[in-house]
């Protein structure tokens, strides 16, 4: 065959426009967070106050990884608005995990904050 015969297709990044975003513009692929994950982080939010201030920074750690992951993986549309506010809780989920005294109750109000927007996102 020659190398002609076969074009690349012409990529839109992290921007898909499907028949659910037409009119409200460029789009990103993340996913919903199940009620099962939901859950999980919500179990390990409420055992975070009884954890060592290492314990605290792990798990705290662990949590926002997964938030970012989670965020970041592809699946049904998410909008750039939602994507920003996201964006913006992770980075104060973050700053909270590398705090040598870190705010558990903010990172639990963000975390919270998060897991919500994420449920709502479809």
């Amino acid at each position: 065959m020659s190398a002609g015969v076969f074009t690349e297709e012409p990529t839109m990044g992290a921007h898909a426009l499907d028949a659910r975003a037409r009119g409200r513009g460029p789009v990103h692929r993340g996913r919903s967070i199940s009620a099962r994950e939901s859950a999980l982080i919500r179990e390990m939010l409420s055992t975070l106050e009884t954890l060592t201030v290492a314990g605290q920074r792990h798990s705290m750690g662990k949590i926002a990884g997964f938030l970012a992951e989670t965020v970041e993986r592809p699946g049904p549309t998410v909008s750039l608005r939602t994507r920003s506010a996201a964006r913006a809780l992770l980075s104060r989920l973050a700053h909270e995990s590398e705090r040598l005294s870190p705010d558990v109750a903010g990172f639990c109000w963000a975390a919270e904050s998060l897991l919500r927007l994420l449920s709502e996102s479809i």
